[in-house]
């Protein structure tokens, strides 16, 4: 800075910039259209009050001028008689009365706006000069217009409201009508402008932090600009993502190439090295590359680090709250807290169970099995007596498991431990692969192995097969984990399995995620169900009480037409509803109710593969529903002897849709839409208009069940002609 430039820089005062006043977009948005519109309806307010008031004063001017003549011309020429008579009617009909002017009135002249000033002119130009107009005379208001004829002078009183601008309640309401409208739709073209931008200030902000799954904004937008920029910014975040992963990878791998012979070298020297400042030296050099390395790795680490600390059950629990979250998922999330009395839908799926156990090594071995919580409700356990039989136990609970958990499947068994040890044994279990050939193939080796054949063809000879339906096969494998107890008891557990459940494996060596490639749809085999030819077409929409008495257990349907659907939480308020004596949103009476909560849709489909639902959830409703007209339901598995009376009682038939073609059946729905209990979600009452939808009547209008019947069947067939031996 040069002398000059330090003087002034010394003499003038600091120049001081005033705030600036800042404003979101939608509030300068909606201020300044509100601003217009205000502004434009004032401006139309007067071009109306120009272009249709004034005229409308000036007529009613000429018209008071006229009254005037003729009223003057009138008394003019009649008789005494005749001039009170006209005097009367103009008091009486016209609201005119006509009174002597004295000199001495006092007067009040007419006239005080611009308006007013130019309706007098206009009037004395009618009436002639020497006419006198007057808000007053005498202190008594209204409109008076004197005049002479001959030598008398007199004065015509009128209403003066002929002469005023309009006002009153009408015109504040009418403003207050316009004022509200022009805010509202400046708030509502606010913030369509603005929504696009905030959506975009989001998902920049989420970029930004690193969180590249989030930020998607949607292509589909109505208006093309905001669909160019949301379709450009999406490919910028993918680009960005792939070079951050890239980055992190390459990063971590280096790291992680390093740190290997780091340590080798660092033992080394810790036996080789006999120096022993030469050896501290060398591990202190050791110590600033493993240093370097670990800023590295900081550096792979998306956004800024920020170290806290968290329970392992917090990190799970954000592994599956981004998971449910994530845009492109399609499960439901059903973990409720509170279970015993409000069931709040905790709306993500967490908190998760999570159970530790610390083992020995470096690595991490993941086993992630993704089913459905079904099965699980079928579990049963029993604190045993040291001598009572596990098999024979288990061959009494499996008839008591219905077919809920959608066999075939297999069985995971969890001996000794304590109470709830014994049913964490049971569901790792579970996890194991299924080996019962080879194992029957090779025979057994312990005691263990040899319960598990003799548990497998036990539970087989029962005929409770696919979907309780009967058969040969009811499970694939039984799997059997056990664990000391105390001597005064024999704690037992059974978990059920459905065999369609997916599983997933990996390791993790503190290196790096681990990613798994997603599987190829061509590698599964091609679904091209078709419906059979014998089976019988029903039109549910014609759907009569006969037709529903014709069906036979046994029987294969396929449905067209309208249906409702219904789960607990529905048939739990119609029940609380019937008991207030409320009207239901939907009738029943001749309908058809599908036990089903609809999943999203994906792709092309109308709702997502939603399984049907277990129907003995429903059993305590049946009668009360088919009181209200129904005519016939579809679920999963079978119904239970309460259900099953009610059925044949009021002549009805259960339909069982199988569990594992959840595929099939979205397929047949084409159509759906919510009809009633909106809030519920999932659980609310949909219709759905469905297409050669496939069920099979599980229950007809006897009472006959097919799943106590087939399995009965199968059982003597099994016993009779050791199917199993042969099959064996």
């Amino acid at each position: 800075m040069n002398p000059t430039e330090k003087s002034l820089a010394e003499t003038d005062p600091p120049t001081q910039v005033l705030p600036r006043l800042k404003l979101s977009l939608f509030w300068r948005t909606f201020v300044l259209l509100a601003m217009l519109i205000v502004f434009s309806s004032l401006a139309w307010l007067q071009l109306f009050r120009t272009q249709e008031y004034e005229p409308r004063i000036l007529r009613n001017a000429h018209q008071i001028a006229t009254v005037v003549n003729l009223t003057r011309t009138a008394l003019a020429h009649s008789d005494a008689i005749a001039r009170v008579s006209l005097l009367k009617t103009l008091a009486d009909e016209e609201d005119v009365s006509i009174q002597i002017r004295e000199p001495n009135d006092k007067v009040a002249p007419f006239g005080e706006t611009a308006m007013e000033k130019q309706l007098v002119q206009e009037m004395v130009k009618r009436l002639g000069e020497g006419t006198v107009i007057a808000s007053s005379v005498n202190e008594h208001p209204g409109l008076w217009i004197g005049f002479s004829i001959e030598r008398d002078s007199y004065w015509l009183q009128m209403d003066p409201e002929r002469l005023r601008p309009l006002g009153g309640t009408g015109w504040l309401i009418w403003l207050s009508f316009a004022a509200a409208l022009s805010l509202s739709g400046a708030a509502i073209m606010a913030g369509l402008i603005n929504r696009p931008l905030k959506r975009l200030s989001y998902a920049a902000s989420q970029v930004r932090e690193g969180h590249f799954n989030t930020s998607t904004l949607d292509e589909s937008a109505a208006t093309s600009e905001i669909r160019e920029v949301n379709i450009d910014f999406n490919r910028l975040a993918d680009r960005l993502a792939k070079i951050e992963q890239e980055r992190a990878l390459m990063l971590a791998g280096i790291s992680h190439d390093l740190r290997t012979p780091l340590a080798r070298l660092r033992l080394e020297t810790e036996l080789s090295v006999a120096d022993t400042e030469a050896r501290a030296n060398m591990a202190a050099d050791i110590e600033q590359l493993d240093a370097i390395i670990g800023k590295f790795l900081d550096y792979a680490r998306p956004g800024e680090v920020k170290l806290s600390q968290v329970s392992l059950q917090e990190v799970i629990d954000e592994g599956v709250r981004r998971a449910y979250l994530h845009p492109e998922n399609k499960l439901r999330a059903s973990v409720l807290a509170d279970p015993a009395f409000t069931r709040r839908n905790t709306k993500d799926n967490t908190p998760c169970v999570l159970h530790v156990e610390m083992v020995a090594g470096s690595k991490v071995s993941v086993d992630v099995a993704a089913k459905g919580g079904g099965s699980e409700n079928k579990s049963k356990f029993k604190m045993m007596n040291p001598s009572d039989n596990i098999v024979d136990w288990v061959v009494e609970m499996l008839p008591q498991m219905g077919a809920g958990w959608c066999p075939p499947g297999m069985l995971g068994i969890g001996i000794g431990g304590t109470a709830e040890h014994c049913v964490l044994l049971a569901k790792q279990a579970l996890m194991e692969p299924i080996d019962m050939g080879p194992l029957k193939a090779r025979g057994p080796q312990n005691d263990i192995e040899a319960m598990r054949i003799e548990i497998f063809d036990k539970v087989n000879a029962l005929g409770i097969g696919a979907q309780g339906l009967g058969g040969l096969s009811t499970i694939l494998d039984v799997k059997i984990m056990d664990a000391p107890c105390h001597a005064a008891g024999k704690p037992v557990a059974m978990i059920p399995n459905c065999a369609a459940t997916r599983h997933a494996h990996f390791t993790l060596n503190g290196s790096g995620p681990a990613y798994l490639e997603a599987p190829k749809l061509d590698e599964w085999p091609k679904v091209d169900w078709k419906p059979d030819t014998a089976a019988i077409r029903v039109d549910l929409d014609a759907l009569t009480p006969e037709t529903v008495a014709s069906w036979k257990q046994g029987d294969r349907l396929l449905l067209n037409g309208k249906m409702l659907t219904g789960r607990d939480a529905a048939h739990k308020r119609i029940t609380d509803m019937l008991a207030k004596g409320e009207k239901l949103p939907v009738s029943f009476k001749g309908r058809m109710i599908y036990y089903v909560g609809p999943v999203d849709p994906v792709g092309e489909e109308i709702v997502g593969p939603a399984g049907p639902t277990t129907a003995t959830r429903m059993d305590k409703f049946m009668d009360m529903m088919l009181e209200q007209g129904l005519l016939a339901c579809v679920g999963k598995a079978e119904r239970g002897p309460a259900a099953t009376q009610a059925i044949a009682k009021h002549k009805s038939a259960y339909l069982m849709a199988v569990g594992g073609a959840a595929y099939l059946v979205a397929r047949a729905i084409k159509g759906s839409k919510v009809v009633g209990f909106e809030d519920l979600g999932m659980e609310a009452i949909y219709e759905f208009e469905v297409q050669d939808f496939p069920v099979t009547v599980a229950v007809d209008s006897d009472g006959n069940n097919v799943h106590q019947l087939a399995p009965a069947y199968w059982q003597k067939r099994i016993k009779d002609e050791g199917l199993l031996e042969t099959a064996g």
